[in-house]
């Protein structure tokens, strides 16, 4: 015990300014990722902390590379405006003010923004909050019996009557009036009644104020807009039929604009305040929206095949007795992981997906130079964190890393063109063979690099021929096993209505259609066995098709309540031929 204490006190005074400073760049890097605070939480919990992370490891690497080339503190400090007093400092600490400092000054903190957010794109931050505002203003608003009650009586309040009140979800003044409504009333109730939104209600009251004013303008303006249209309804002539076709025109756009604001508050609300998929579906079905609030689950399929990766490189590496197993085992799955996502990343532009003119080379070309760049870069990240000494990872960078690059090049081209292949029968396997010969014959060129090299230098230097091509075959199954699978996979929503379980598949089709397949599971003890069925309508939006298609599923379902039939299609009370889609046992 007295040994151990002796080499701890030891150990903090050796590196107790390099703790320090690292302890204040992580945490202020951590902090710094939060920003804009409004959308702090992504799709998932595991897809924000990782790039948080990923955000804090790089600031990290540059405050080493800082901590070990004192050469340059007087022309950054001179940046940073830091005065003489400040130069007693020790080398890690000074670098660690630096940093902080320089990363809110020009141009440093333009570099940093950038990098900043492309992280966050990453982490669909704000992506996300983007997408799911679109989502509320697509087709997806399905309110209950309940919810329609309360906005009839608000709108009944304020003075609209029967006809100017729709729940169709589409862009008429009626429904756009409506559905503005149904947002506002739960905006006062986050307000009057929901301490989880306090929070964001206090950082961003004049948002909420000012939404609130153009509320009541908007109410005051709906109030005369029905009105005249009432009174211009009974007169049959054209140019009064263009009249209200004008005015209903300027109103849909000013209506619109109120429900952009509301739905970009109501958005960035739920990411931040509501932090579970679990939480953010209650406040949605609560507004009446069908949204799918966890549209994939790439990001966190791609953790756990990182930790897979990383744990397979660490145990080849530690059994064959290689040096610093764990540094080159972690520094290896993250170059096949950025690889990876260097071969989906383009895929978000359109020039970048196929077409009826065939495959889009140039961006699997494009993935394979952002794997090999940033292969490059991140061996000397990670080599700088794990050795803690910036000139270590270069020279380990240049003597035995940069190899390793043509690799991650190479397995980056072959994803992006596996990933485009479309689904039919063991097209699994053949991917899985094909990414496998791939990364074989890829790490045979790597061997030859390494091989030329190594002459000369350390006996352990290059790994055997025959180990390296197998655990590289296998890493490549690996990644053409899961990686262009998972990327194909359908977006998926599951919902429980009236004790039914019903679970929506969406597909983009080669014309950019989106289909849809709807599994119906009865409840326990019921006449009615679970079923699948496909709607014949296809829809511009995955929302839009998603929404849809669960208003088809409820109203399956209500029927199955409201008109009980055990008989066959066509009796009477069944639904209509096509239709049915739960049937009876028997």
């Amino acid at each position: 015990m007295m040994d151990l204490a002796l080499w701890a006190g030891a150990a903090w005074h050796t590196y107790q300014n390099w703790s320090i400073g690292g302890v204040l760049v992580g945490v202020s890097s951590y902090a710094r990722f939060n920003t804009p605070p409004n959308s702090r939480s992504s799709t998932t919990w595991g897809r924000y902390h990782t790039l948080a992370l990923a955000y804090t490891l790089a600031s990290l690497v540059v405050w080493i590379t800082l901590g070990t080339t004192p050469a340059l503190f007087p022309l950054l400090a001179k940046q940073a405006g830091f005065g003489a007093d400040t130069a007693s400092l020790a080398a890690p600490l000074y670098a660690a003010l630096l940093l902080i400092v320089l990363v809110g000054v020009k141009p440093f903190a333009g570099v940093d923004r950038r990098i900043r957010a492309f992280l966050q794109d990453l982490a669909r931050i704000p992506w996300e909050a983007q997408r799911l505002s679109a989502a509320l203003r697509d087709k997806t608003w399905l309110p209950s019996t309940q919810l329609q009650e309360r906005v009839r009586a608000a709108l009944r309040e304020g003075e609209l009557c029967e006809g100017d009140v729709s729940f169709a979800g589409d862009r008429t003044p009626a429904a756009l009036w409506t559905k503005i409504t149904a947002m506002h009333l739960h905006l006062r109730a986050w307000e009057q009644d929901n301490s989880r939104f306090a929070g964001f209600y206090g950082r961003h009251r004049v948002e909420f104020q000012d939404i609130y004013g153009e509320f009541e303008a908007m109410r005051d303006a709906s109030r005369r807009h029905f009105r005249v249209m009432r009174s211009l309804a009974s007169i049959a002539s054209a140019p009064i039929e263009e009249a209200r076709a004008e005015l209903a025109h300027q109103y849909v756009e000013a209506a619109t604009r109120l429900e952009k604001k509301i739905c970009d508050l109501v958005s960035r609300a739920l990411l931040s305040c509501a932090l579970t998929e679990h939480a953010r579906l209650g406040e949605l079905e609560a507004m009446g929206f069908c949204v799918n609030v966890a549209p994939t689950r790439l990001f966190d399929r791609m953790l756990l095949l990182y930790l897979i990766l990383t744990g397979l490189f660490i145990t080849v590496i530690t059994l064959n007795r290689r040096p610093m197993p764990v540094v080159a085992g972690v520094i290896i799955a993250t170059i096949y992981m950025v690889a990876v996502l260097a071969a989906l990343y383009p895929k978000q532009w359109s020039w970048a997906a196929p077409n009826a003119a065939g495959r889009s080379i140039k961006a699997y070309v494009l993935s394979a130079i952002l794997a090999g760049g940033f292969s490059l870069a991140l061996s000397f990240g990670l080599g700088a964190l794990l050795t803690f000494d910036s000139r270590t990872a270069f020279r380990l960078l240049v003597d035995r890393w940069w190899p390793w690059a043509f690799s991650a090049a190479a397995t980056a081209f072959c994803v992006a063109c596996l990933a485009d292949n479309r689904e039919r029968p063991g097209l699994r396997w053949l991917e899985a063979s094909i990414q496998g010969a791939g990364g074989a014959l890829a790490a045979s060129v790597v061997w030859l690099l390494l091989r030329s090299l190594c002459q000369g230098g350390p006996s352990d230097c290059a790994p055997a021929l025959g180990r390296l091509l197998v655990t590289n075959a296998i890493c490549g199954a690996i990644i053409g096993f899961c990686v262009p699978t998972w990327y194909r996979m359908p977006q998926t929503m599951s919902r429980e209505y009236r004790k039914w379980k019903i679970r929506i598949a969406a597909r983009v089709g080669d014309s950019g259609q989106v289909a849809t397949v709807v599994a119906l599971q009865p409840p326990a003890r019921s006449e009615y066995r679970a079923s699948t069925f496909a709607p014949d309508d296809v829809y511009p939006t995955t929302e839009e098709a998603i929404a849809a298609s669960m208003a088809q599923a409820r109203r399956l379902v209500d029927q199955s309540y409201d008109n009980p039939w055990t008989g066959s299609p066509g009796s009477p009370g069944s639904p209509a031929p096509g239709e049915l889609v739960a049937a009876p046992h028997g």
